[in-house]
This record gives C-alpha cells, sequence and structure tokens, in this order.
C-alpha cells in the first residue's frame, strides 16, 4: 500500500504544477572555462543605482571592472553603450550575460558577431550563472555604502567612479592581486627580456589561482548536492513559475525537453532552464 500510494502521489499531475516543492534539485556545480589572459572571458549585466542605468563589465581573468552610463534599456542605446564597453575592453573571446531583452535584438546580436564573440547567455531565471559580475556588484555595493557616509557632501556620480576605482585597486581574494595591475600589466621596472617572463609567469600564476579556487570551491559546494539528472529529447519536466508572485496561482509548468546541457535543459518553447529549476 505505501509503495503504490508514493507512486500514486509522484505521478499526479494536479500535484507537479501547484505544490511546492519540498525537495528540490541540488545539481553539482560544474567547473567554468578558465581564461588564459585578460579580456578573453568578459561578463556584463545591466545595473541600477541611485535612479541611474549602468552598464558593468568584469573581465574573468583579472576580475578589472568597470561602469558606464546607460541613456535606457533600448537597444539603440544599448548598443552605443557597448561600443564604448568593447573599446576600453576590447573584443572578447566570450561575452556573458543575462536574458535582457535588449541583447537579444537583431540590432546588438549583428553588432557582436561582427566582432566574431561568442555570446553566452545565462538560463532564465538563473543569474547565478553571471555570478562574476554578480560578485562584483555586491562589493561594489559595500563600498559605495561606506562611501556615502565618509564622502557625504560627494554626488552619486562621482562616488561611483571613486567606488569602482578601490574595487579596482584592493587585492582580490581569488588571484591575491589588484584587478587594475594585472589588467594593465603594471609590474616593476625589469629589462625587456625579464617583463616578458614576468608576465608570462603572472598570467600561468593567476589561472593556476582561479582554477584552484574554483575547484576548492565546487568540492565544499558539492558535498550536499547530487549528479545532474539527464532528459532525453520529447521528456516532459516541471518548471518552476518564478516570475508569479500571487500564491493563487500555478506553482510550476510543463514543458518538453528538446536538448539536454549537463546542468541546463533547452525546451521546445527555445528556452534554457537550470537543473535545479526543475521539479523532481
Amino acid at each position: 500500500m505505501s509503495s503504490t500510494i508514493r507512486l500514486q502521489t509522484s505521478s499526479c499531475q494536479c500535484c507537479k504544477l501547484y505544490k511546492y516543492e519540498r525537495h528540490p534539485n541540488k545539481p553539482n556545480l560544474q567547473p567554468t572555462p578558465i581564461p588564459n589572459y585578460p579580456c578573453e572571458i568578459l561578463h556584463i549585466d545591466i545595473f541600477a543605482l541611485e535612479k541611474r542605468l549602468y552598464l558593468s563589465c568584469i573581465d574573468k581573468f583579472s576580475k578589472f571592472a568597470k561602469l558606464f552610463h546607460l541613456q535606457s534599456k533600448a537597444s539603440v542605446h544599448l548598443r552605443e553603450t557597448l561600443v564604448e564597453a568593447l573599446h576600453y575592453f576590447t573584443a572578447p573571446k566570450v561575452l556573458v550575460s543575462d536574458n535582457e531583452r535588449g541583447l537579444l535584438c537583431p540590432t546588438v546580436l549583428n553588432y557582436l558577431r561582427s566582432l566574431d564573440i561568442d555570446l553566452y547567455y545565462a538560463p532564465t531565471q538563473k543569474s547565478e550563472v553571471n555570478g562574476q559580475v554578480e560578485r562584483f556588484h555586491s562589493t561594489f555595493l559595500e563600498i559605495y555604502r561606506c562611501l556615502k557616509d565618509e564622502l557625504p557632501t560627494f554626488k552619486p556620480v562621482e562616488l561611483v567612479h571613486i567606488a569602482v576605482d578601490r574595487y579596482n585597486t584592493s587585492v582580490h581574494s581569488v588571484t591575491n592581486r589588484k584587478p587594475a595591475d594585472v589588467f594593465f600589466d603594471r609590474s616593476s621596472r625589469v629589462n625587456y627580456q625579464g617583463l616578458t617572463d614576468f608576465r608570462r609567469q603572472t598570467l600561468e600564476d593567476i589561472k593556476g589561482l582561479i582554477e584552484y579556487k574554483q575547484i576548492r570551491g565546487n568540492m565544499a559546494r558539492n558535498k550536499n548536492r547530487d549528479e545532474p539528472k539527464s532528459y532525453g529529447p520529447g521528456d516532459e519536466v516541471f518548471v518552476a513559475n518564478k516570475q508569479i508572485k500571487t500564491k493563487e496561482k500555478a506553482r510550476f509548468r510543463c514543458e518538453k525537453v528538446q536538448e539536454d546541457n549537463k546542468v541546463t535543459v533547452k525546451t521546445r518553447s527555445g528556452k534554457i532552464f537550470h537543473k535545479s529549476d526543475l521539479r523532481n
């Protein structure tokens, strides 16, 4: 009787759509690509502060970050700001962002593809995948709040520039170096050959540190996680409706799998979902 009841409750379509998930999926965190030099992988996001919009960019290798004022989220203004940002950072091999509508429009996509930039979009409702820039926002806001108390007569725009500069000139916990020093390749006065050797050794050391911190962090966080479940084309999955705020509506919706990508699935609707957002 017990096994029959469990079978009936686990296959109930109504329960899957309308009930909360009491035991959510916790797939193992997977290693992410490690860049070999500054500006190989660039993370971007739209950031709002003090009624102003910014396009925030951070280099995954050096952790160097910059905020560019954004007039609006319209594709025209977004493209103009991207031109400014990429002129400053140079065109990366990979550009990582969330699913902001302005970044998905043909005006922006055609511009980025013309520069031979590979685009990677974080899964829907999973901003953690773009964690490099999200973590920068957290640290930046801490510095900004302290500056507001330290420099009360300064305007918000001035505080933003000072906060970004303080972030870039502070030793980063991953690389053990200041992001500005790594990004601009600042080093002590040495001869030409010594400078070349120093730069090569620095890049190798920083890449090794990033790999080590990623492996150690994933090992610690994966202790209570499971291997991601596998799905085949046509399988039904129940995706969390995170954007729904009212409690009387369905918690999940049914979608059919088109492609399994290890920790994400692409459904026939064309959207990509992280497996932690799927019902068991």
